[in-house]
C-alpha cells in the first residue's frame, strides 16, 4: 500500500512541476508579446503627434529594433533597420526625386538630365537595402536612355556601360545563401548590359577607346567574380586587341592584361597561350621597368606555375629562381612574394625527388609566413600541409606528424573551417599513420577525408581514394583495394587535361596490388604503362621511376624472369645510391626486395647478406613493422633452404610476433579488416607449425595452430572475449633466448635511440631545445645509430658460427631451461576425458597444409603427439574438394558416377587417412577427434573410402576447434528433453522446407525423447530466448542456414516468423545456451565455391561460437538434405543416443551404419553418402 501512495505522490508531484514549467514558459511569452504591443502603440503615438520621420519616432524605432534583435526576429528586425535608414535619408532621396521632376518639367521626360538623374537616384538606393526600387529605377532609365538615343551609338553605349555596372555592383552586394538564384539573375542583366555596350561601342564611327576599354575591365571583373574563366581569357584578349589596335593604353597596362590572361589560361590548362601570354608581358614589363622590378618577379613566378604544371621541371626551377633573386633583392628582411618563391621553389624539389633541398626552403618559407600573416592563414596551413608531406617522403614520420596535427588544430580553431583543408590534414595524417603501422588510425582518417571531399566534389577525391585502396590491401582486403584502384584510375582517365601524374600513381598501386595478389602477368602491363609515363616526365633518376621498376622486377621474379628483374634492380640500387643515405627507410624496402630476387636465384649467401642490411634498418625505423615481418619471415624461408632448422625457426616466430604487434593496431576496425589483415599473413604460421612439426617441436606446433583458430573466431565473432589473442606471443625456448641475448641487447638499444632522437626532433620543431641537445641529435645520427647498425650486421654474419658451436656444445645444451609449453586446449580435453573415462579410446588428427606439403599431427591423451609429413602440391587442393562435394551432392540421383565418386573419395582417404592407419589401429582407437583447418573443412571425413569400407564404419566421428575451451571433467547429461524448432515455409530466396514438419514430429515424438516443437509462426525470437531459459537439454532447429564465405559475423538463421537470426546476434545479445548437451542445425549448407575467402571457418565458427556460449557440442550439416531421409536420420540418431544411452559420436556412427545398410526399396538410395555423410558433429562427442 504504501509503495502505491509513494508512486501518485511522485505522478502529482511531476505533472505539477511540468504544469509550472509550462506555465513559466507561457509566461515569458506573454512578457515577449506585452512588450511587443507597448513599443508598437507608442510608435503609432509618436508618429500622429510628431509625424513619420520626427526624432521621435527614430527614438522608438531603435527600441523596437533592439527588442527584436533580443527576440530573435530577424524580418522584423531587418525591416525596422530598412526603415531607420530610410528616414536618414530621406531629405537626399526627397531632393533627388525633386531634380528628376525639374528635369522633367524643365527639359523632358526622356532628356539626358532626366536620364542622367534616374541614375543617380539609383546610386543613393545602392546604399541602402531597397533593391526592387533600385533596379526598377534602372531598368527606366534604360527605357528612356533607348528612347533618347536611337541615333546616338556611343552616348547610347554610355548609358548602357552605367547602367550595367550598377546592375553588377548591386548583384553583388546579395549576400543571402538563399537568394543564389536573383544574383545570377542580376549578374547576367549586367553581362548582358556591358556586351551590348561594348558593340555599340564597336559600331561607332569614332570610337572613344578609352570607355571601351572600361567597358572590358568591367566585364572582366564581373566572369572573374563570378568563376567564368573561359569568358574571362576571352575578354581580356579583346581588351588587349582594343590597346594594340587604337594604342588606347600605355605599355603597363598591355603587359598587365597579358600577365592576367596568362594567369587564366594557366588555369584552363591551356599551358602554351599561358607561355605565350606570360612571356610577352615580361617582355613588356622588362622594357618599361627594367629587370629588378616586382612586376618581373611576379611573372617569373607565374610562368615557374606554369612550367611545374607542365612537368617541364628544370623550366619551373629557372622562373622560380629568377623570381626569388629578384624578390630576395627587394624585400631583404622577407616578404610573402619570398615565402610563396621558396614554397614553390621546395615543391619542384620535391617532385625531382631532391629533398634534402627543399626541406630548408620550406622550412623557411613557414617561418616567413608565420612572422608576416596570422598563425591561421591559409598561406601559413599550406607550408604545415607541405612540409609534413615531404617529411613523410623522407621517411621522417614523427616529425611530419607533429607538423599535421599543428595544421589540424589550427584549420578546427577558425570560426568557419574549410572542410576541403580539414579533409587534405586528414590525408597526410592517414599516410602517416599507415606509414607507422597504425592501420586502425589511418582508416578512420582516410573515411573522413573521402566523405568530405565526396560531398563537396573536390579533385582530390581519386587520388585519396587511391591512398586507401593501398591501406586496403595491407589489410588483406585485395578485392576491395582492387575495385577502388580500378575506380580512382576511371576518373583520372575521365577527367580532361587527364593528369598523368597521379594516373602513373594510380597504375603503380594497382601493379603492386596485382604482385600481391599473386598475378604478376595483370601486373606488367600496368606497371609498363606506369613506368612510361614517369620516364616521359622526370629525369632517370627520380625516386617514382625506381618505384615503378622495383614493382616491375618483383613482378619479374614471380614470372621466373630473373635476368630482366636483375637489370630492373641494378637500376633501381643506382637511383638510390644517388638520391639517399644508406640507413634511409626506403632502403629497407630495397634490400628486402634484392634478397628475395637472390632467394628466387639460389644465391643463398647474397640474400642473406641483403636480409640482413634490411633487418637492422627495420627494426630500428619508425613504422617498419610491415617490412620487419617480412624480412624475418624470409629469414625463416632462407634458413629452411639452407637446413638451418633452428635459425629458421627463431626467425619464424619473430615474424608471428610482429605480425601480432601489428594487430593490435587494428583494435578499432571492423571484422572483416581483422579478418583480411590475417588473411595474406596466415602462410607465416602454417610454414612456422611445420617447420616445427619437421623438427619434432610438436605442441609448439600445437600452439601455433590454436593461436590461429583463437584468432579467427575472435576476428569473425567473439571479439567481446576476455582475452584478446591478438596480445599473445609465442614464447622462446632458453636456447633461442640465450643465444640471441645480443640480438634483443642490440634492437632494444636501436628502438630507445630511436625513440630519444623523436622526442628530441619534436623539441627542435617547436624551438624549446637547448644546445646540449642538440648536439645530443647530431650524436645519435652520426655515431651512435650507424654504430648499432654496423654491430647488429656483425653478430647477425657471426651468428650462424655461433649456431653450429651451439649445437656442438652438449654441456651447454643440458644446462638450457626448459621450454614450458602450455597444454591447448585439444590436449586439455583429451587429458580429463581419460581421467574421467580411462576405457576411452579417443585419438586426435590435426593437419597443417602448406603448398608443398600436407602435415598431420596424432595426438592421444597419455603418448606423446607423433607427426607424419606428406608431399603433395597444396594449390590443386581446394578444387580437389570442391569437385568431391559436387560429385557427393550429384549422387543424390542415379546418374551420378559413384565410381568416380568413390576413386576421388579414396584419394582423400589415402591423402589424409592412410598415412597414419597403422598407428590408429596399434592404438585401438575407437573415435577420432578431426581438427581439420582451411578447406579441409569442406570435407564430409565420414564418407572417406580406403577401396572397401567408410571411415565411418571403422570410427566415430568429431570435429574440435581449439578456440574452445570447454570443461571435459564432467559428463553429459543423460536426461534429456527436446526443444524443435523449425520453418516449413519458402523465405527470402530460399525455397519451403515441406519435410520440417514431419521432421519436428519426428525428433520430439517418435525419437522416444520428452519434446516440443514449435513450427512456423510459434517459432520467434522471444520462443528460442525463453527456451535457452527453461529445462531443455537438447534444441533441435530446422530451418535454412546462409553461411556467408569468410564472413561468418553475417552467416544468419531464419526463425519461424522469417526474421533472422545473425550469429553476430548471439555475441551481441549473449544468449547462452549453458543448459544443452546438445544444439543441432539441420539443414545448413556450408559455402565451398563462394570466392577467394571462402575456407570452411563459417561452419566452424558456427560451432565454436555455439559451445563457447555454453553447449556442450554441435551438430550440423554440410548440405542441405531436403528430403525424408533427414526426418529419418535424426528420428533415429536421437532414439540411439536416448535409449541406448550412448555417445553422441556413437549414436550418429550407428545412424550412418543404418543408412548405409539400407536394403529396401524405398530407402535403397538412402545409402549413398549424400543422405548421411553431410551430418558432422563438433564439439564433447560423449
Amino acid at each position: 500500500m504504501r509503495i502505491w501512495q509513494t508512486i501518485i505522490v511522485m505522478i502529482v508531484a511531476t505533472l505539477l512541476l511540468a504544469a509550472c514549467s509550462v506555465k513559466s514558459l507561457s509566461n515569458q511569452d506573454i512578457d515577449k508579446q506585452n512588450s511587443d504591443t507597448k513599443l508598437r502603440s507608442e510608435l503609432k503615438a509618436a508618429e500622429k503627434n510628431y509625424g513619420l520621420n520626427s526624432k521621435e519616432v527614430v527614438v522608438i524605432l531603435k527600441k523596437l529594433g533592439t527588442h527584436y534583435k533580443l527576440n530573435h526576429h530577424s524580418k522584423k528586425e531587418g525591416a525596422i533597420y530598412d526603415r531607420l535608414a530610410r528616414i536618414r535619408w530621406a531629405p537626399k532621396e526627397k531632393a533627388l526625386r525633386q531634380e528628376i521632376k525639374d528635369a522633367q518639367d524643365n527639359y523632358g521626360r526622356n532628356s539626358s538630365q532626366s536620364i542622367t538623374a534616374h541614375i543617380k537616384l539609383a546610386k543613393f538606393f545602392s546604399r541602402q537595402s531597397t533593391r526592387k526600387e533600385r533596379f526598377a529605377l534602372l531598368e527606366q532609365s534604360l527605357k528612356l536612355a533607348r528612347e533618347r538615343y536611337v541615333e546616338d551609338q556611343a552616348e547610347l553605349a554610355k548609358i548602357l556601360y552605367q547602367i550595367g555596372n550598377l546592375f553588377s555592383r548591386s548583384a553583388l552586394l546579395i549576400n543571402d545563401s538563399n537568394e543564389i538564384s536573383e544574383l545570377k539573375l542580376q549578374l547576367k542583366r549586367a553581362e548582358t548590359l556591358l556586351i551590348e555596350s561594348l558593340e555599340r561601342y564597336d559600331n561607332n564611327r569614332d570610337p572613344d577607346p578609352r570607355y571601351r576599354k572600361k567597358v572590358v575591365k568591367r566585364l572582366y571583373s564581373l566572369y572573374r567574380v563570378s568563376k567564368q574563366h573561359n569568358k574571362a581569357v576571352e575578354i581580356i584578349e579583346r581588351g588587349l586587341r582594343i590597346d594594340v589596335k587604337y594604342q588606347a593604353g600605355k605599355q603597363q597596362d598591355i603587359a598587365k592584361g597579358l600577365y592576367e590572361l596568362g594567369k587564366k589560361q594557366n588555369r584552363l590548362k591551356k599551358y602554351t597561350a599561358a607561355l605565350y601570354a606570360l612571356k610577352r608581358s615580361l617582355e613588356l614589363d622588362k622594357a618599361q621597368y627594367g629587370k629588378q622590378h616586382r612586376y618581373i618577379s611576379v611573372t617569373q613566378h607565374e610562368l615557374g606555375k606554369v612550367y611545374a604544371n607542365k612537368m617541364q621541371y628544370t623550366n619551373a626551377l629557372l622562373a622560380y629562381k629568377a623570381s626569388l633573386a629578384i624578390a630576395t633583392k627587394l624585400y631583404p628582411n622577407g616578404s610573402t612574394d619570398v615565402a610563396l618563391d621558396l614554397r614553390d621553389l621546395a615543391s619542384v624539389y620535391t617532385k625531382l625527388g631532391l629533398y634534402d633541398r627543399a626541406l630548408p626552403l620550406l622550412k623557411n618559407s613557414l617561418a616567413m609566413y608565420k612572422k608576416l600573416l596570422k598563425y591561421d592563414h591559409r598561406s601559413v596551413l599550406k607550408g604545415y600541409h607541405h612540409l609534413s608531406l615531404l617529411l613523410v617522403d623522407m621517411g621522417n614520420y614523427s616529425e611530419a606528424l607533429t607538423y599535421s596535427l599543428q595544421a589540424l588544430e589550427i584549420i578546427k580553431g577558425r570560426d568557419k573551417p574549410s572542410n576541403r583543408d580539414i579533409a587534405y590534414v586528414m590525408n597526410s595524417l592517414a599516410i602517416i599513420y599507415q606509414e607507422q603501422g597504425n592501420y586502425s588510425k589511418a582508416s578512420e582518417q582516410y573515411t573522413k577525408a573521402l566523405a568530405i571531399l565526396k560531398k563537396i566534389k573536390n579533385s582530390a577525391y581519386p587520388t585519396i581514394l587511391g591512398n586507401y585502396a593501398v591501406l586496403l590491401a595491407k589489410l588483406g582486403q585485395n578485392d576491395k583495394a582492387l575495385s577502388l584502384h580500378k575506380q580512382s584510375i576511371a576518373i583520372f582517365k575521365k577527367k580532361r587535361p587527364i593528369n598523368y601524374l597521379s594516373l602513373a600513381k594510380e597504375l603503380s598501386n594497382l601493379g603492386g596490388l596485382y604482385i600481391e595478389m599473386g598475378k604478376p602477368k595483370k601486373a606488367v602491363p600496368v606497371l609498363e604503362q606506369s613506368l612510361a609515363i614517369r620516364e616521359n616526365i622526370f629525369p632517370q633518376n627520380h625516386p617514382l621511376i625506381a618505384m615503378s621498376l622495383n614493382n616491375l622486377a618483383v613482378a619479374y621474379v614471380q614470372l621466373e624472369k630473373i635476368d630482366k628483374a636483375v637489370a630492373l634492380h641494378q637500376r633501381v640500387s643506382n637511383i638510390y645510391k644517388a638520391l639517399y643515405s644508406a640507413d634511409h627507410p626506403v632502403m629497407a624496402k630495397h634490400y628486402n626486395n634484392l634478397a628475395h630476387m637472390y632467394l628466387n636465384l639460389g644465391k643463398l649467401k647474397k640474400s642473406e647478406q641483403m636480409m640482413f642490411k634490411a633487418l637492422t634498418l627495420a627494426q630500428s625505423g619508425q613504422g617498419n613493422s610491415e617490412i620487419l615481418w617480412r624480412v624475418q619471415s624470409g629469414l625463416g624461408v632462407l634458413y629452411t633452404q639452407l637446413q638451418r632448422h633452428e635459425l629458421a625457426i627463431f626467425w619464424g616466430k619473430l615474424a608471428v610476433n610482429t605480425i601480432q604487434g601489428l594487430r593490435v593496431n587494428l583494435a578499432n576496425l571492423d571484422k572483416q579488416t581483422n579478418t583480411g589483415f590475417l588473411s595474406n599473413k596466415r602462410y607465416v604460421y602454417q610454414n612456422l607449425a611445420d617447420l616445427l612439426i619437421t623438427q619434432g617441436r610438436i605442441k609448439e606446433a600445437q600452439s601455433v595452430l590454436q593461436m590461429l583458430k583463437e584468432q579467427e573466431l575472435y576476428n569473425s565473432l567473439q571479439r567481446a572475449a576476455k582475452i584478446d589473442p591478438r596480445q599473445t606471443r609465442i614464447k622462446l625456448t632458453g636456447l633461442e633466448q640465450k643465444r640471441f641475448a645480443k640480438y634483443y641487447k642490440l634492437q632494444d638499444e636501436q628502438i630507445s635511440l630511436g625513440k630519444e632522437r623523436a622526442t628530441l626532433l619534436r623539441k627542435l620543431k617547436l624551438g624549446a631545445i637547448s644546445d646540449v641537445e642538440k648536439k645530443r641529435v647530431i650524436e645519435i645520427n652520426e655515431q651512435l645509430l650507424p654504430l648499432l647498425r654496423e654491430a647488429m650486421l656483425v653478430f647477425l654474419q657471426e651468428l650462424q658460427k655461433l649456431s653450429d658451436q651451439f649445437a656442438k656444445d652438449k654441456a651447454y645444451r643440458q644446462t638450457e631451461p626448459r621450454l614450458d609449453v602450455a597444454e591447448t586446449n585439444l590436449q586439455k580435453a583429451m587429458i580429463q576425458t581419460l581421467h574421467t573415462n580411462p576405457d576411452t579410446k579417443i585419438a586426435a588428427l590435426q593437419y597443417v597444409v602448406t603448398d608443398k606439403r600436407l602435415s598431420i599431427l596424432l595426438s592421444t591423451a597419455n603418448n606423446p603427439p607423433v607427426a607424419k609429413q606428406i608431399k603433395f602440391d597444396g594449390k590443386t587442393l581446394a578444387s580437389d574438394i570442391l569437385t568431391v562435394r559436387e560429385l557427393l551432392i550429384a549422387s543424390n540421383s542415379s546418374q551420378g558416377d559413384s565410381t568416380l565418386l568413390n576413386n576421388k573419395l579414396k584419394s582423400l582417404y589415402n591423402l589424409l587417412i592412410e598415412p597414419i592407419a597403422k598407428e590408429l589401429i596399434t592404438l585401438d582407437a575407437k573415435t577420432l577427434i578431426l581438427v581439420p583447418n582451411d578447406v579441409l573443412r569442406y570435407i564430409p571425413f565420414a564418407a572417406l573410402y580406403d577401396g572397401k569400407r567408410y571411415l565411418i564404419q571403422d570410427y566415430s566421428l568429431t570435429l574440435f576447434n581449439e578456440a574452445v575451451k570447454k570443461d571435459f571433467t564432467s559428463n553429459s547429461s543423460q536426461n534429456t528433453k527436446l526443444a524443435a524448432m523449425g520453418l516449413s515455409q519458402a523465405v527470402d530466396k530460399f525455397p519451403a522446407l515441406s519435410m520440417v514438419p514431419d521432421e519436428l514430429t519426428a525428433v520430439a515424438v517418435t525419437s522416444g525423447i520428452k519434446g516440443k516443437t514449435y513450427l512456423d509462426e510459434a517459432f520467434t525470437r522471444v520462443v528460442l530466448k525463453n527456451a535457452l531459459k527453461q529445462d531443455f537439454t537438447i534444441l533441435h532447429l530446422a530451418s535454412h542456414f546462409e553461411f556467408v564465405s569468410g564472413r561468418a559475423d553475417a552467416s544468419r538463421f531464419f526463425l519461424g516468423d522469417k526474421s533472422s537470426l545473425y550469429l553476430g546476434d548471439i555475441v551481441r545479445e549473449n544468449l547462452r545456451f549453458d543448459n544443452f548437451s546438445l544444439v543441432t542445425f539441420s539443414a545448413c549448407e556450408t559455402g565451398l565455391g563462394g570466392g577467394l575467402d571462402a575456407d570452411g571457418s563459417e561452419m566452424e565458427s558456427l560451432g565454436a561460437l555455439v559451445q563457447n556460449q555454453g553447449a556442450r557440442a554441435v551438430m550440423a550439416t554440410l548440405w542441405k538434405v531436403a528430403d525424408k531421409s533427414t526426418s529419418e536420420f535424426m528420428s533415429l540418431f536421437y532414439r540411439y543416443y536416448h535409449e541406448l544411452k550412448i555417445s553422441k559420436a556413437e549414436a550418429l556412427r550407428k545412424t550412418q551404419l543404418k543408412f548405409i545398410k539400407a536394403k529396401s526399396s524405398g530407402r535403397r538410395a538412402w545409402s549413398r553418402p549424400y543422405f548421411w555423410a553431410p551430418f558432422v558433429l563438433m564439439g564433447d562427442w560423449r
